[in-house]
């Protein structure tokens, strides 16, 4: 019996090794000096009855890919190896390991998503012509047209004001674009702003620059 070739390789395992041709032979040295081991040797697929195979439990980590050392490496990712490297007579074969499965599909994500239903689309608010609403935060007054609208500031934290200086512009939401209002625009909609004031907010509006 041939002895092993190193203290990482087993008798059997040397002696498999011994009859791999040298190019094949020289390689599996390199992986074990690099840090690889054998996890499995002797005959079996891909290698015929008259050769043999070696399996590393790691991918190589000294070949780079397109050497030209006449071996020839392709990528299988089987259950059984991942990669697997011979020589022009293929009777001779260097394996890596296969490659941990991916996990399993979550069965829950996927009936999840089959049972989805997406939130019907949510038509866009209308305001009719002529409306004056309170934005949300209620720091602001809206009044709205048909096809654009426009804004006061209001504030309340120190009596009812209304700010003359921020009521500027008309803006056309569909064609995102804003005009001037002229100085009688002006006064049209804020004497809306302050009877809308006096029915919800109360009389003591004022208003300021």
């Amino acid at each position: 019996m041939n002895p092993p070739i190193s203290n990482a390789v087993t008798a059997e395992h040397g002696r498999i090794l011994v009859r791999f041709p040298p190019a094949l032979k020289a390689l599996v040295e390199a992986e074990l000096a690099a840090g690889n081991t054998i996890v499995d040797a002797g005959a079996g697929h891909p290698a015929p009855p008259a050769g043999d195979m070696i399996k590393l439990a790691h991918d190589l980590r000294t070949r780079i890919p397109n050497a030209n050392d006449g071996l020839s490496a392709h990528a299988r990712n089987t259950s059984t190896h991942h990669t697997e490297i011979t020589d022009a007579d293929r009777f001779f074969f260097i394996l890596t390991a296969a490659h941990p499965p991916p996990p399993p599909p979550d069965m829950d994500a996927i009936r999840n998503a089959r049972n989805y239903s997406p939130p019907p689309p949510v038509a866009p608010v209308v305001h009719a012509p002529g409306k004056v609403e309170m934005d949300y935060r209620g720091e602001m007054l809206i009044y709205h047209e048909t096809e654009r609208r426009t804004d006061i500031i209001w504030t309340w934290s120190r009596g009812n004001h209304y700010y003359r200086s921020s009521l500027t512009h008309w803006w056309y939401p569909a064609e995102r674009r804003s005009v001037p209002l002229t100085e009688e625009e002006k006064e049209a909609v804020l004497a809306k702003f302050i009877a809308y004031g006096h029915a919800h907010i109360g009389s003591n509006i004022k208003v300021v620059d």
